[in-house]
């Protein structure tokens, strides 16, 4: 599939406007299958990940689907970024002549609404008896093996056992261990890396969570919107959304919670960076529930966002707002209408300016970026 070509714009439900064909491909209920698909272009949003799901509905007439699996987006620099994926599926055990297998991308980006492919399929009923002897469709069946004993291989320690004064601390992840994060200390002189603290939440991604399956439903009418329901209790911390407080030796980050996929993260942690000891974790007071793409720490004791939010039809406003040493959220100002620099790179701090910079929504290539300078001493 080549960037920018028709099969990339398949964007209205259920189907991306394709009309149904003749089932190609029999599926035995019951049983687990490997599927696999090609991320073409990458619309990570930095602070508000979007997702991939796999689905099922009973007939081509329905929109009563069902949710196999949810991947979530990951994080890549350069938009023009191809990817392949593999989800583990377990076909539901009914009869139906004609089904519709379908996947979806929501990338929750300025500019992008969600991506549609499907595909036509038959399933057929199999007894609980005659499990045994229906062999696996798929050739690589024999990777569900080879993922286990790779996950049994994970371990954490410090094998070196020197003494250093020089590490760096920060997190590791494990993607057999979606539900949990360590936070770990790498010896700069030995590369060896020490387990100093296990977080019960992931890092910003959900590994193929089809043991629950989740639900659908439609928001409105107008804007064809699924949200995905809370069925997967799940909390994650944002990936490249924190920032270092170097005066307390402290790292606040933005954690999302158990609940809606499609929710903004709402939390803000702070630990400290020698041991990973929570200091708070606060829901934020007077959030007025757009996504915190970036948070930066300013002295004394408040931190600095930026959400990116929508002016209907016209483009996008950078918003810059703060969070108090209390946990309040405010509004400090906002930039003007901007219809087309909307991917966000980074944001930092210099001499009372905030620079911003922002990468243009339709050069992947070229990389063509605009700077943003917020006046802080007129906040």
């Amino acid at each position: 599939m080549v960037g920018g070509s028709g099969t990339c714009f398949r964007l209205s439900p259920p189907c991306g406007n394709l009309p149904p064909q003749k089932p190609r491909y029999l599926f035995y209920g019951g049983y687990p299958y490997f599927l696999k698909w090609q991320q073409n272009y990458n619309h990570y949003e930095v602070g508000y990940p979007g997702y991939m799901d796999i689905a099922v509905a009973p007939d081509v007439n329905s929109d009563n689907f069902t949710t196999l699996a949810v991947v979530m987006d990951r994080y890549e620099y350069a938009q023009d970024h191809q990817r392949n994926y593999t989800a583990v599926i377990i076909i539901p055990n009914m009869n139906c002549d004609h089904c519709v297998l379908r996947a979806r991308y929501n990338p929750h980006k300025p500019g992008e609404t969600t991506f549609y492919q499907c595909s036509d399929i038959s399933i057929r009923t199999v007894k609980m008896s005659d499990f045994s002897t229906v062999p696996p469709s798929d050739e690589d069946f024999n990777q569900i093996r080879k993922v286990h004993e790779l996950s049994q291989q994970y371990s954490h320690g410090n094998q070196y056992k020197l003494k250093s004064d020089m590490n760096l601390y920060g997190f590791a992840y494990n993607p057999f261990e979606s539900s949990v994060l360590h936070y770990v200390s790498i010896d700069l002189n030995t590369g060896s890396i020490s387990l100093i603290k296990d977080f019960d939440f992931g890092f910003g991604s959900v590994e193929n969570q089809s043991e629950h399956p989740l639900k659908f439903q439609r928001m409105s009418e107008k804007l064809f919107y699924r949200k995905a329901q809370s069925a997967v209790d799940y909390k994650f911390m944002l990936e490249s959304v924190m920032s270092v407080n170097k005066d307390k030796g402290t790292l606040g980050l933005m954690l999302h919670e158990r609940g809606e996929l499609d929710d903004p993260a709402s939390t803000l942690m702070e630990i400290t960076a020698s041991d990973g000891n929570i200091l708070r974790s606060t829901k934020i007071a007077n959030f007025d529930g757009s996504a915190i793409n970036a948070l930066l720490y300013m002295s004394p004791n408040r931190y600095l966002t930026l959400s990116i939010e929508s002016a209907s039809s016209e483009g996008y406003y950078f918003v810059v707002g703060e969070i108090s040493d209390t946990g309040v959220y405010k509004r400090l100002m906002s930039s003007g209408i901007e219809p087309l620099y909307v991917n966000f790179q980074f944001m930092e701090v210099y001499n009372d300016l905030l620079l911003l910079l922002m990468g243009n929504e339709n050069a992947a290539d070229a990389l063509n970026a605009r700077i943003y300078i917020f006046n802080l001493t007129s906040m």
